[in-house]
């Protein structure tokens, strides 16, 4: 089976699980599946999961969710993070969805490192096989985007 058909036979419940057990876990936040948000990325990051099948899994989301995210992983006030802090817990919170997702894919490839990307790169990877999952916690919108190749 190909990365994209792969990629595409993911359930959406299940990923949407995936991320909310990542998050829940080590932020306090659990998610709901709900419409991709038309609210413009604040902050994006994408990890390559590379070999014979590659797979590239990206995190976006607005301001306050990833503010929340961090304050709740690192137990600070969201008005005491500035953004070097908060693009660290966001890249260690891909790491952490990534890895689950190689799980969900049965994947026997090693993890890249998660990289902090413009929000606008993203939708190129938009394409054929590429999965877009909506996710919120109330006011809080979080996308996962999970793409095929590198």
């Amino acid at each position: 089976m190909s990365a994209g058909s792969a990629v595409a036979a993911l359930d959406e419940n299940r990923l949407g699980a995936l991320v909310s057990d990542v998050t829940t876990s080590i932020c306090g936040i659990k998610f709901s599946l709900s419409t991709p948000s038309e609210a413009e990325a604040w902050i994006a990051a994408s990890l390559p999961i590379k070999g014979g099948s590659p797979v590239t899994v990206s995190l976006s989301s607005d301001e306050s969710c990833s503010r929340a995210m961090a304050a709740g992983m690192l137990q600070m006030s969201p008005a005491d993070l500035d953004r070097p802090l908060i693009e660290d817990t966001f890249r260690e919170i891909l790491n952490m969805v990534a890895g689950q997702v190689k799980t969900a894919l049965s994947l026997d490839q090693a993890l890249g490192l998660p990289i902090i990307v413009a929000p606008a790169e993203l939708q190129k990877k938009l394409g054929q096989g590429s999965r877009c999952i909506g996710l919120a916690s109330g006011p809080l919108a979080l996308m996962l985007l999970i793409a095929p190749g590198p």
